[in-house]
């Protein structure tokens, strides 16, 4: 093997544990949906998704502050509907550091 195709194989590794531990699948169980829950944790949040009626429509929720949050997506893969409730979270959470800091500026 070159020099290079090994440390081409090193860097996928990194990055697919890096992904990994960025990504944490908390348990399994039955969902409220009908479909499998997952449950994940990003940034601190803890969110749940479910397979809805047909294989490419998910549910999602989650709760920051007490907020409770659901919708659904449509996505063919799994990791597909996990970045797009990832982007949800991320804006919901830039929403709130923009609220908390216009709070304290004028006070």
């Amino acid at each position: 093997m070159t020099p290079a195709a090994t440390k081409c194989r090193a860097t996928n590794k990194k990055t697919h544990l890096a992904k990994a531990n960025h990504l944490r699948l908390i348990q399994h169980g039955r969902g409220g949906f009908g479909g499998t829950l997952m449950s994940y944790a990003y940034h601190g949040v803890e969110f749940g998704l479910d397979i809805g009626a047909r294989p490419e429509n998910w549910h999602w929720r989650y709760a920051i502050g007490g907020d409770c949050r659901t919708g659904s997506i449509e996505a063919k893969l799994e990791l597909l509907a996990i970045r797009q409730v990832w982007s949800v979270i991320d804006l919901e959470l830039r929403q709130r550091a923009r609220d908390q800091r216009a709070t304290v500026v004028h006070s």
